[in-house]
């Protein structure tokens, strides 16, 4: 008799036999590493410099909108 809950692979489809396949669980530590490498990776110098000058024209227009309110 094969022991269910410790065999590599994945159950029929339909089933909900849980499953401790070896292979998921490595894709899974896998990603999981590699969204960490990611996370931790800095921000582009470009692109912090076109958020800085995204937010100055963003304030350069809403200043603009409150002098004309005024």
């Amino acid at each position: 008799m094969v022991d269910r809950q410790k065999r590599d692979t994945p159950p029929l489809a339909g089933s909900s036999e849980p499953t401790t396949d070896f292979a998921t669980d490595g894709i899974a530590t896998r990603l999981r590493d590699l969204f960490s490498e990611i996370e931790n990776e800095g921000i582009p110098d470009k692109l912090v410099h076109l958020l800085d000058k995204l937010d100055k024209a963003e304030k350069a227009q809403n200043s603009n909108e409150n002098q004309r309110e005024d």
